[in-house]
């Protein structure tokens, strides 16, 4: 039977109904546990939360952060709604690091193209760059928003499993969830697959975040 720990990042004390209501409604494995994270900064946080989850030996964990709620796409409807099976439908694509898609606060989708090596910088990765790709589509690095992962994983690699890095000016070259994933690709040889079809909501101070082509090419790729 298979095994899950829920790492859930807390950088607020509120979540909205919505979230509440994804997490609710989500199908999971019997054998799940929950874990909140507290404290800052977010790297520090991540890396306790797998720690403590490791302890439990599960098969898998997953991140989900409080402000992603994870949808598909409804024809009927015609807009994304609440998606239960995401989770079970990540545990069944039988991959080492799987992400579904969300816009990110600073544009562009969730999952990255590398772009050099030295100095190391990635790009978000193009809805043609995604959908063009052999099945299952995959990225050099994501977010970390809504994204499972084998536990397993992290006896390949090298602690810390996050960091930070900033210039000098405070300038951001590198976010934790780059940095984590980029260590997947590199060890594995191949980076996390997408889940294509699990387009997630982005909901940051009640505005939800999507491009406005969303549901087109949502359609065109079903």
């Amino acid at each position: 039977m298979v095994s899950l720990v829920v790492c859930i990042p807390a950088l607020t004390e509120e979540v909205s109904l919505e979230w509440a209501i994804a997490l609710r409604k989500l199908v999971l494995p019997p054998n799940t546990s929950f874990i909140i994270g507290k404290g800052r900064p977010i790297h520090r946080q991540r890396e306790a939360l797998l720690r403590e989850a490791l302890q439990q030996n599960p098969d898998y964990i997953l991140f989900i952060d409080t402000d992603i709620v994870p949808c598909r796409f409804d024809s009927a409807k015609g807009r994304l709604v609440i998606y239960p099976n995401a989770v079970m439908d990540m545990i069944e694509m039988r991959e080492p690091a799987v992400t579904a898609l969300y816009w990110q606060k600073r544009g562009g989708w969730n999952v990255h193209k590398l772009v050099s090596v030295n100095p190391l910088k990635f790009r978000p990765m193009t809805i043609d760059e995604i959908v063009n790709q052999p099945h299952p589509p995959r990225c050099a690095a994501c977010g970390l928003g809504f994204f499972l992962l084998e536990a397993k994983v992290l006896e390949r690699l090298s602690r810390p499993w996050f960091d930070w890095v900033e210039d000098e000016d405070g300038t951001v070259l590198l976010s934790e969830d780059l940095y984590f994933t980029w260590k997947i690709t590199r060890e594995f040889g191949f980076g996390p697959a997408i889940a294509h079809w699990i387009v997630c909501k982005h909901i940051v101070d009640k505005v939800e975040l999507l491009p406005n082509n969303v549901v087109n090419w949502v359609i065109t790729y079903e």
